[in-house]
C-alpha cells in the first residue's frame, strides 16, 4: 500500500513526463475532454466537469488544468461555447426555443435564452429571423 502511495505522490501534478507519459499522451487529454463534450451534447446532456473528470478518470484540478494549458480556455468555457455555437444551428434551422433547450441539456427554456442572449446579444428568437434574411 505504501508503494501505491509513494507512485501515485510521484506522478502527481503536472510531471507527467517522469511517469512515462509522451508529450503526446499528455496533449491527450484535452482532445479527448473536447470529444467527450461532444457525446453529452450529442445525447442531450449539459458537460458537468464532475462527469467529465469522472469519465476520464482524472482530478478535476488535473482536468482543468491541463485543458487550460492545451487549449489557452477553461474547459466550461469552451463548453459553453460549443453549447451556444450547436444552439445557433438549430435555432437557424427553424427549431423551436423549447426544443432546443431540451435537446442541449439547459433545465427550462427561459434559461437556454439568457444564457443565448448573454452569450450572442441578442434573442434566440431573433437570431432565428436574422438567420432567414
Amino acid at each position: 500500500m505504501r508503494l501505491l502511495h509513494a507512485l501515485a505522490a510521484s506522478c502527481a501534478g503536472d510531471d507527467a513526463a517522469r511517469c512515462g507519459a509522451s508529450a503526446h499522451e499528455r496533449s491527450g487529454l484535452a482532445l479527448e475532454a473536447q470529444a467527450a463534450i461532444e457525446r453529452m451534447l450529442d445525447e442531450g446532456r449539459a458537460p458537468g466537469l464532475d462527469e467529465l473528470a469522472s469519465m476520464l478518470f482524472v482530478s478535476r484540478s488535473h482536468l482543468c488544468s491541463a485543458f487550460s494549458r492545451e487549449t489557452g480556455q477553461s474547459i466550461g468555457r469552451y463548453a459553453k461555447a460549443r453549447r451556444i455555437e450547436r444552439a445557433k444551428t438549430l435555432i437557424a434551422s427553424g427549431n423551436s426555443v423549447a426544443y432546443v433547450a431540451a435537446r442541449l441539456g439547459w433545465p427550462r427554456p427561459s434559461a437556454f435564452s439568457q444564457a443565448f442572449k448573454q452569450a450572442t446579444g441578442t434573442s434566440p428568437t431573433e437570431w432565428r429571423d436574422a438567420s432567414k434574411g
